[in-house]
């Protein structure tokens, strides 16, 4: 029952694909955040 071997170098890439994925949905959720709270500034600062 073991698996086949994976190459070392399609591990690592197959790791970078997640972590590059992972980096973009944080950065996604931070520039969402970032925009509201730039948004919610500017709305509530006119009366």
């Amino acid at each position: 029952m073991s698996q086949p071997a994976i190459p070392a170098a399609q591990r690592a890439e197959a790791l970078r694909r997640k972590n590059l994925r992972l980096a973009l949905v944080l950065v996604s959720i931070v520039a969402t955040f970032l925009v509201g709270f730039v948004a919610k500034i500017v709305l509530l600062s006119h009366p």
